[in-house]
């Protein structure tokens, strides 16, 4: 009987490699999604609730 194959470590070293990226991707593309969430919350509390036409009147 032959053992199961072992990974070799340069094997192991990309895929840890490539988790490392994908997790720093994944983290990116969060923190961006929620700095535009915020952004554009921000925008809308700025903004009046009548247009300034509708003021001078």
């Amino acid at each position: 009987m032959s053992a199961a194959p072992k990974a070799s470590p340069a094997g192991a070293r990309m895929k840890a490699a490539l988790l490392q990226g994908l997790t720093a991707f994944l983290s990116l593309t969060a923190g961006l999604a929620v700095a535009l969430v915020l952004h554009y919350l921000l925008y809308r509390v700025g903004m009046p609730g009548t247009p300034f036409i509708y003021v001078v009147f």
